[in-house]
């Protein structure tokens, strides 16, 4: 929801009946990062990165069949290699964001070539392009991770300080509620939720 009226109205009732989450990071009930979830969780190869980065493109484009360019397009691939070279290499989510302002290194692509070697080479080709097609590519796929980017939106898909991890294949079995909300526009952070959304269903 882009609304807090849903959460107010139904979570004490919600509480009783087994454990609530509520995911808030662009502060729309006023909820706090009492826990985080790992995007990169359910990142485990290269077709679950493909979809991760789909959800960023999609709600950068707005998901809707037939928009997005040769660069939406390029660029879904780049954040598709990104992602899965965080998960490899163990990284937050968050690393992303300073590879996409790096068009010149190359420790993601170093870190997928013993594992994923196709996925490395795709990456290094990206930084082999010309300096225009790459800066296109680069500036597309930083418009759609910008997200990444937010000092508020950062604490609830980072583990700083050992809080609960939101694991979407426990919470399923049992009563157990989840609110996510998030804001269209500038600064916001629907590429996570339906992110979230999809990885719990």
């Amino acid at each position: 929801s882009n609304k807090r009226d849903l959460v107010d109205a139904t979570i004490e009732p919600r509480k009783e009946l087994g454990q609530v989450w509520v995911f808030d990071p662009q502060n729309v009930a006023g909820a706090q990062p009492t826990w985080w979830w790992n995007p990169l969780s359910s990142v485990t190869d290269d077709v679950s990165a493909i979809k991760l980065a789909g959800h960023f493109a999609d709600a950068d484009t707005g998901g809707e069949p037939g928009i997005g360019s040769h660069w939406e397009t390029t660029a879904s691939d780049l954040l598709a290699g990104f992602f899965l070279a965080a998960s490899v290499g163990n990284h937050p989510i968050t690393i992303v964001w300073d590879w996409v302002n790096d068009p010149d290194s190359r420790e993601a692509a170093d870190l997928l070539r013993d594992r994923f070697p196709m996925m490395s080479k795709q990456l290094l080709g990206f930084l082999h392009t010309p300096d225009k097609e790459r800066g296109s590519i680069f500036s597309t796929a930083r418009r759609m991770a910008s997200c990444l980017r937010l000092e508020h939106v950062r604490p609830w898909i980072t583990d700083t300080d050992s809080r609960p991890q939101f694991a979407p294949d426990e919470f399923v079995l049992g009563r157990n509620t989840l609110y996510s909300l998030s804001k269209e526009g500038r600064a916001s952070a629907s590429p996570l939720v339906m992110a979230l959304t999809a990885a719990v269903v």
